[in-house]
């Protein structure tokens, strides 16, 4: 009889946990689904400056907003996305409403079509946590987060209906959308005749290697560099990667080298 009564009790136990580990998984399940979709930016440490460019992010909904990364805020401002809307809290509301041009605290509102990087994701039990990163907008760049709800009470909603929600409110922008599509296949070339190699030309002295300077046009570094393995056009500004080097251009001239 002891026997009998122990052993209900002992598969009981040892099945519980295994549920208990299945459910601890759907967050890591949500937060791989979502940066497989949109790929992260790696940035800086202070968030100044990119290392590793991820996916551009066009922005679908107004309201956004997002503080200089030299402040505090950067780390902590949320806005939350529900009933179609992204919604700022109370005191964001009210730095957003005073904020000027001689404030300490430099604050911004994006609207619908603008671009920013994705540079971290966070599952919690309240929601996922989408972190986003300007470009320098007069010298200052913004960050700030937008929040996903879920009902602490229930299941973390499945992946799909996770990205489905996070679709309403961002989307890839269109270069990224490009790149993502594979190219047409030129037809096979028909097989030419061999020619016979010209002639070694004299022993000259090796050309000096190519350089850049700020101010060029982008054909002028094209003709000394080629292509770019990437490129990433965010209005009149465009960055071209190259396997070692990161060029940006203004209005089609050199600003940067890095």
């Amino acid at each position: 009889m002891k026997w009998r009564f122990l052993a209900p009790a002992l598969v009981l136990t040892l099945s519980h946990p295994v549920v208990h580990a299945q459910s601890l998984d759907a967050p890591g399940a949500v937060k791989a689904a979502i940066e497989a979709k949109y790929h992260v930016t790696q940035a800086t440490a202070d968030y100044s400056d990119i290392v590793t460019a991820g996916d551009v992010i066009t922005l679908l909904k107004s309201g956004l907003v997002m503080y200089d990364v030299t402040s505090s805020n950067s780390r902590t401002g949320v806005v939350s996305y529900h009933d179609g809307k992204l919604n700022a809290g109370g005191m964001t509301r009210m730095m957003l409403a005073s904020s000027n041009p001689n404030s300490p605290v430099k604050v911004r509102q994006f609207v619908s079509g603008e671009k920013c990087w994705l540079v971290a994701v966070a599952i919690r039990n309240d929601g996922a946590y989408l972190t986003f990163l300007s470009d320098p907008i007069n010298d200052v760049r913004y960050m700030g987060s937008i929040k996903f709800p879920v009902d602490k009470k229930q299941p973390m909603p499945a992946p799909d209906a996770m990205l489905s929600l996070v679709a309403e409110v961002i989307a890839l922008a269109p270069q990224q959308q490009q790149d993502a599509q594979p190219a047409p296949q030129p037809a096979p070339a028909a097989p030419l005749a061999p020619i016979a190699p010209p002639p070694p030309p004299p022993d000259q002295p090796p050309a000096p290697p190519p350089t850049i300077s700020l101010g060029q046009t982008r054909d002028q570094v094209l003709a000394s560099f080629g292509q770019p393995v990437r490129i990433v056009q965010l209005g009149t500004k465009e960055i071209d990667f190259y396997k070692d080097m990161k060029v940006t251009y203004v209005n089609g001239k050199v600003t940067d080298v890095q």
